[in-house]
């Protein structure tokens, strides 16, 4: 299976992706290996997502889920 196009999200300053999929918030993000990459898997509404942490400002998941992503996770909102 051939990967989807993956696109960077910037989140304006340092972010901890897995701290928060694990602070006691959310509960359905499962750590997930997918093309060698190490990500969570879960969903968001009814779609399931894929997001990793490629650097301290830097999320990456699929191109067509950046917007969803973004706001999910508050990172599109100016500090």
């Amino acid at each position: 299976m051939p990967r989807p196009a993956l696109a960077e999200i910037p989140t304006q300053g340092p972010f901890d992706l897995a701290q928060a999929l694990d602070s006691g918030q959310v509960f359905h993000w499962d750590p997930v290996t997918w093309h060698g990459i190490d990500g969570f898997a879960g969903c968001i509404g009814d779609q399931p997502v894929w997001i990793a942490q490629t650097g301290p400002e830097t999320i990456l998941s699929s191109a067509q889920d950046t917007a969803l992503v973004a706001r999910y996770l508050g990172i599109d909102v100016p500090i």
